[in-house]
């Protein structure tokens, strides 16, 4: 026998009711779950509770999260102020198609925190700001294409999809360049520059593997998008951890547009965000907004005091 198919025979004798409970899941959801970044084989753990840097499996075992769903528990699991905040939250009721005072105060905390911004567009995911936010610089460049990171991931939006699982350049829709390669990146923007409408960058590379950006770097990027007339779309879903400000104060950059998440929503889902500058922000093309988007129940919990 050798020692992997030892591990995984541990593995199912410690975990039998995941396995039951995957095996039902399978039944009634392609492939058994519905977040393929956290399934395994043979199968992966059905997660009973959380609490702190702490997650209890249904079988009982207790882990400690590295994940932290994605990186967006930055506090742990069932982090007291959140809940506070959350409790406090819903006999005013869950969810309403109007404005909120919550919603308001957010996007003022949001605003006062980080000086890149001007205001605030909610939605309820990552993907919907990456795609608003690609949408709307088109819409104020006139301008078709963008251009992003072999790697880099900004969410489901097809076209920012380019540069990963296999694809390359989306003909007449996306470009693609390697992370800290500006020689290839002025290739890319002096042939093409006049169809780009943006620069999207993720300031780490952090999917498969992290990449740090070399000293300098990003910089030259939001300095090539000016001289083409591009905007810089700056996707700060994770790393906005790495400051008070984000990554625009820990690199010292002026992006054109702002994509948050993860821990911004305090832990709950809802609250993303694509943020910009007021002089094209009205630019944004008008459309239906998302049911849920920083609804009160989500907005006031992740406006909830959460230390530093």
């Amino acid at each position: 026998m050798t020692e992997s198919s030892a591990i995984e025979r541990a593995y199912r004798k410690a975990t039998p009711k995941s396995a039951e409970l995957i095996e039902r899941a399978a039944r009634v959801m392609p492939g058994g779950n519905t977040r393929t970044a956290s399934f395994y084989p043979p199968y992966p753990v059905v997660i009973e509770r959380g609490d702190g840097p702490w997650v209890w499996d249904v079988d009982g075992r207790r882990y400690v999260d590295m994940f932290c769903n994605g990186l967006s528990l930055i506090h742990g699991h069932n982090y007291a102020p959140v809940r506070a905040a959350i409790e406090a939250a819903l006999p005013r009721g869950t969810a309403w198609a109007g404005a909120s005072r919550d919603q308001v105060a957010y996007a003022e905390l949001l605003t006062q925190r980080l000086p890149a911004l001007e205001r605030v567009r909610f939605t309820n995911s990552g993907s919907e700001a990456a795609m608003i936010a690609v949408k709307a610089a088109r819409h104020f460049t006139g301008r078709p294409c963008i251009l992003k990171f072999t790697g880099a991931y900004h969410g489901s939006y097809p076209d920012l999809e380019a540069g990963l699982y296999g694809q390359a350049d989306i003909p007449g829709r996306a470009f693609t360049a390697r992370f800290n390669d500006i020689e290839g990146i002025e290739r890319v923007m002096s042939k093409h520059g006049h169809e780009i409408a943006a620069i999207v960058v993720e300031p780490v590379l952090v999917t498969g593997r992290v990449a740090a950006p070399q000293p300098g770097f990003l910089s030259q990027v939001q300095s090539l998008a000016r001289r083409y007339q591009a905007l810089t779309v700056l996707d700060d879903c994770l790393m906005l951890r790495l400051a008070v400000g984000g990554s625009a104060a820990k690199f010292g950059l002026q992006p054109d547009l702002v994509m948050l998440g993860k821990f911004l929503g305090g832990a709950r889902p809802s609250v993303r965000s694509a943020d910009g500058p007021t002089s094209w922000k009205c630019s944004i093309p008008r459309g239906r907004a998302a049911c849920f988007t920083a609804a009160p129940s989500t907005a006031t919990p992740s406006a909830a005091p959460q230390g530093s």
